[in-house]
């Protein structure tokens, strides 16, 4: 029986031209072949003799009445791509709702997918082109049309191959070759792993120019990888919103010269990159000032770069060879003179206080909350500021010192009570902190290191009212 599609849908103009290639080819399939060279920088394909008339235009809309797929989530970087592709009726989802944006996608389910995209008023044959597809298939329509159109042949032993995967080299050919844009390949590859003039050479860089499709890395495309059904409606939608407008040749094309030495270039001023070397063509993206990039092509008055994410054109006249003057660091903070708040023997009259005789301009007497005072035990005169509650407190001597002899006095007492801040704190008897009294005045102190805190919290004696000189 005939089967008879009739289109409804016309998404852009695009041609389908002979001798086209798809994923998963035999050997003896043929290789890409490069459009002649067109003189202008972008065109919109015009039809060819497989080409269809033009039709109802399919929005690039994501809002429709269908729930979104589960495994779609707003915000990721597939979610607008298959929301369109769903809202569009061009992909169903599983049994049990999912997509399966991670699933790898088989030549069946591709040509379906292009078929709907297309959408052709197309008859399938009575004889099936291949042993292996059934007129019974539920791809039947969909595989004959594009293997009708040469948008995708099968293997030297007349099968299909259904479902097997489609790689992403051939996912680009597939893409190239439905629209039938004129290309010219540049001889600078733009990743490290296609040859130039090996398969799908020709299309990789059609994709890639036009932002179609983008590598795993900065060098690397993965020309083998099985594409997933999340990335192959993806490239799709990415085919679909440039309208046709399609760069014709490869940046090299433009009268540009390939950058061998300092390519190094950063960007003056905030600075728009292109798909092209024109204001005509979409923003990519926005550079910042003071950006580092790669160049790889210069031409007259535009550059081909690498922003360590992505490539296009920018405007050369808004590039530098002279880095950006780094911001200078930030001065650091002058040590503020802060008090000291003794307690114990470096009290005033007790016998440590020699460290800070005459050296004071300064010297109150306050609490400090938050803190205990305990005696190490056996040791009547060995005491130690610990944390506590907040209505515990300790009485400190606030003493201020005098500027000129702030640093060594400072360095003194720390020798005294041997704090070492180079050295791990918890073992040290004494950590060296600043705590802020009932005045609120912030002073340095000296706090029990833990391990010790520990030891003379569980062996010592605390001195009720934290005041070292009402200790007995």
């Amino acid at each position: 029986m005939k089967t008879h599609h009739t289109g409804t849908r016309r998404l852009i103009t695009l041609a389908v031209t002979a001798g086209l290639l798809t994923g998963g080819m035999a050997p003896a399939a043929a290789a890409p072949v490069a459009a002649p060279a067109v003189s202008a920088s972008v065109t919109t394909p015009a039809a060819g003799p497989s080409a269809v008339a033009p039709q109802a235009a399919l929005p690039a809309a994501t809002d429709c009445a269908a729930k979104p797929f589960p495994d779609n989530t707003p915000g990721t970087a597939y979610y607008t791509a298959v929301r369109w592709a769903q809202c569009s009726g061009l992909v169903s989802g599983y049994g049990d709702g999912t997509f399966g944006m991670k699933r790898q996608i088989s030549r069946n389910e591709t040509a379906q997918i292009l078929f709907r995209y297309r959408d052709p008023r197309w008859t399938a044959p009575t004889t099936s082109p291949f042993r292996d597809l059934s007129r019974s298939s539920v791809f039947y329509q969909a595989v004959t049309w594009g293997n009708n159109a040469k948008v995708i042949t099968g293997y030297a032993d007349r099968t299909w191959r259904g479902h097997q995967p489609i790689t992403r080299a051939h996912t680009a050919a597939m893409l190239h070759r439905m629209t039938g844009a004129a290309w010219r390949a540049p001889h600078l590859d733009p990743f490290r792993d296609i040859a130039y003039g090996g398969p799908q050479y020709d299309s990789i860089t059609w994709a890639h120019v036009n932002g179609i499709t983008k590598g795993y890395s900065a060098r690397e495309f993965g020309p083998q990888r099985n594409i997933t059904r999340a990335e192959l409606v993806t490239l799709l939608y990415r085919l679909h919103v440039t309208n046709g407008q399609f760069v014709t040749s490869a940046p090299n094309a433009y009268g540009t010269t390939q950058c061998t030495s300092n390519c190094v270039r950063y960007t003056t001023g905030t600075l728009n990159m292109r798909r092209g070397p024109s204001t005509d063509f979409p923003v990519i993206t926005q550079l910042a000032a003071g950006k580092k990039l790669n160049v790889r092509l210069i031409g007259t008055g535009w550059a081909y770069v690498w922003d360590g994410t992505r490539a296009g054109w920018v405007s050369s006249r808004y590039l530098t060879s002279t880095p950006p003057r780094p911001p200078e660091p930030p001065k650091p903070p002058q040590p503020s003179q802060y008090p000291l708040a003794v307690y114990g023997t470096l009290r005033n009259g007790q016998s440590a206080y020699f460290l800070l005789k005459d050296k004071t301009i300064s010297e109150v007497t306050v609490r400090v909350n938050g803190y205990g005072l305990w005696l190490r035990p056996g040791y009547s005169w060995w005491s130690f500021m610990i944390p506590s509650t907040s209505t515990d407190s300790v009485v400190v001597e606030r003493m201020k010192i005098r500027s000129s002899q702030y640093a060594s006095t400072l360095r003194d007492v720390d020798e005294w009570e041997r704090y070492d801040p180079s050295q791990p704190l918890a073992s040290q008897n004494y950590n060296r902190k600043l705590v802020t009294d009932r005045q609120g005045v912030r002073s340095w102190s000296y706090i029990a290191g833990s391990q010790m805190a520990s030891y003379v919290k569980s062996n010592g004696t605390k001195i009720i009212g934290g005041d070292f000189l009402k200790r007995f």
